[in-house]
């Protein structure tokens, strides 16, 4: 592809977006909550011309500086727009999603935290599928793919659900029924006095210790689930999709070899771990608080946070960042690269509101 066709190409991208935004600039002064949804469809076809067009430019190895070059330009056109709509967003919403300013972050120390992107959860066959999941990856791989010659990600880490079929979240970890037998109409909650009353027994941890850690969890207001087996140590759906893998190649390729970190969590049987820094029932280890420290001491200027599934490893991994005033003003929310098993929790949505109005937290579009 030469540079001519490069511009023809991405004039053609800019001219179709601004004709999709074109009446949405006229209706200022008659704004309806309508004009915000088609503004932000204008802006997914906006991505997805554009990550189509860079896909291709990669493929050819046509020059990143250039590729990036364009983009920015297609962006500056969306900002005016941008403008305009924040401050109505905020006053709809409660909660303002922005694109993402490469400006702001370009040359910046920044972390970005990728939480349990693993087959089990974002690949369609997956034993825990979550819905939305490969189109948040897709978003998740274009951010990494685009901002990787920016010196906007400074580090990677990612972190891995470790679990063994005996896990307390898992259907082999508990009995029911008379004669007893291994449940088998999960997903399900198990409550404390469901275990006290005899409805459900654990059969490889004993019976005190799970109910003093079931009553630990309900006292926060958690409940305990079971799952289908999902990430087994050594399984297959434990690692990470092929896609992701390239893009955290080419990241380290970009980065004179830098390595990007992992970090298992889930192994221990008798507590399930949604957080990357804690259990269920607020306890810490030591291991996740030393990772947790030196996340602090390196004093990134930002953390740019990612994953599945938002209403459970995320956003209790985001409880722990926000009980941190360390982070205050650092966390960035890549709204398209998560995906939610339960796309209204309350719990979640009362959280992001949270953290943007009280933790200085930034909730934005990845990609």
């Amino acid at each position: 592809m030469t540079s001519l066709e490069l511009d023809i190409k991405y004039n053609r991208v800019i001219n179709e977006v601004e004709e999709d935004c074109k009446e949405l600039l006229e209706e200022k002064e008659q704004f309806l909550i309508l004009k915000v949804r088609e503004y932000w469809n204008a802006i997914r076809k906006f991505n997805d011309k554009t990550r189509s067009l860079v896909q291709e430019l990669q493929k050819q190895s046509f020059p990143g500086s250039q590729v990036q070059a364009k983009y920015e330009e297609i962006y500056h056109k969306l900002k005016v727009i941008e403008e305009f709509y924040r401050t109505k967003n905020v006053q709809l919403t409660g909660v303002y999603i922005g694109i993402m300013n490469t400006d702001k972050f370009k040359g910046k120390k920044n972390l970005l935290l990728i939480i349990d992107a693993q087959k089990d959860f974002v690949e369609s066959g997956g034993k825990l599928f979550v819905m939305g999941a490969p189109e948040a990856m897709k978003n998740l791989c274009s951010f990494i793919d685009v901002n990787r010659k920016l010196s906007m990600i400074s580090e990677i880490l990612l972190t891995r659900d470790d679990h063994y079929h005996t896990h307390i979240g898992m259907p082999c970890a508990w009995l029911e029924g008379n004669p007893r037998h291994i449940i088998n109409n999960y997903p399900i909650t198990i409550t404390a006095k469901q275990v006290e009353d005899g409805v459900y027994e654990p059969r490889f941890i004993q019976k005190e210790v799970v109910i003093s850690y079931l009553k630990a969890i309900e006292a926060k207001g958690e409940i305990h689930h079971v799952w289908p087996e999902h990430c087994l140590h050594g399984d297959v759906g434990q690692q990470f999709p092929e896609q992701l893998m390239n893009s955290l190649k080419w990241w380290s390729e970009e980065n004179g070899g830098k390595h990007f970190l992992t970090l298992e969590k889930g192994s221990r049987d008798d507590a399930e771990m949604y957080s990357a820094f804690s259990y269920a029932d607020g306890s810490m280890p030591e291991h996740t608080k030393s990772v947790l420290n030196n996340l602090a001491e390196q004093n990134f200027d930002y953390i740019f946070v990612a994953g599945v599934a938002k209403d459970f490893c995320v956003r209790s991994t985001l409880q722990d960042l926000a009980a941190d005033e360390r982070f205050k003003g650092k966390l960035v929310l890549l709204e398209d690269c998560m995906a939610a098993i339960n796309t209204k929790c309350q719990i979640t949505e009362k959280l992001w509101k949270n953290l943007v109005e009280n933790f200085g937290a930034e909730i934005m579009r990845g990609y």
